[in-house]
């Protein structure tokens, strides 16, 4: 079965940018209710593309994976991985319908997060980057990039592997927002969007959003509803959000 690279998905470092939205954006992480259509847009904006890859309407699909998920943790930090397991552990309850587990055996694994030392992480986004493009990047200064991944998908938009790379910067909102967003996103909602305020798939959140908020747990909950499939169009997905949100609201309490 063949397979394609979606683009390196990742947190890219914001500045001048921030002062502009930070006023507004104190409270997204705490608003608790959101309309239908509200939800609905969030949903297309974070699933539908890819932040490093523009593609065409007719080409924006669902991606999702269709098997449980073996997540394994490859861990060159010298940090100890408590909070990344804590955290993808907590997936149970915040996404029930996600079928995952842990597996020491990397070669079992579709899901791989490696934790970095935050000095190593430049020299990791350049080489796979050459790896995907064949592109020989000299230069660090290339890259702005905080913390990234890069996933496999199949012809029917099944999501088959991911890489996720996160530093364990001492910082704890740098390295929580790289964690949770990083490993989220590896498993659908790859697009990043200005035009999500209460989201922390919005790299221009950061200072104000570094954990998962209400709305974001509606999107991934829309996202894994059995009736939502890998390979849907926009089109096919719209009508039936209407009948999944219910389903979803009681989950997201």
């Amino acid at each position: 079965m063949s397979w394609r690279v979606v683009r390196i998905f990742g947190i890219l470092v914001i500045s001048l940018s921030l002062f502009a939205v930070t006023g507004l954006r104190t409270n997204a992480a705490q608003r608790l209710y959101f309309s239908d259509s509200e939800l609905k847009q969030g949903f297309v904006l974070s699933v539908f593309g890819s932040e490093f890859n523009q593609s065409d309407e007719a080409d924006l699909r669902v991606r999702k994976f269709n098997k449980p998920i073996l997540f394994y943790i490859d861990n060159e930090s010298g940090e100890k991985p408590t909070e990344v397991v804590k955290f993808i552990n907590s997936l149970r309850h915040m996404v029930p319908t996600l079928r995952y587990t842990l597996t020491p055996d990397p070669a079992a694994a579709n899901y791989r997060v490696h934790l970095l030392d935050p000095e190593n992480l430049s020299q990791h986004y350049l080489e796979r980057r050459q790896h995907l493009t064949g592109q020989l990047i000299t230069s660090q200064n290339e890259s702005n990039i905080q913390c990234f991944g890069e996933a496999g998908v199949n012809q029917n938009s099944e999501i088959l592997f991911v890489d996720v790379f996160i530093p364990m910067y001492d910082d704890f909102k740098e390295r929580r927002s790289c964690i949770v967003e990083e490993i989220m996103q590896g498993m659908g909602p790859m697009n990043d969007s200005s035009l999500l305020p209460y989201s922390i798939f919005n790299d221009a959140n950061n200072d104000v959003i570094y954990d998962v908020t209400i709305f974001d747990l509606y999107i991934m909950n829309m996202l894994y509803h059995p009736a939502i499939r890998p390979g849907m169009q926009r089109k096919q997905v719209m009508p039936i959000l209407s009948s999944v949100l219910p389903v979803v609201k009681k989950i997201v309490k």
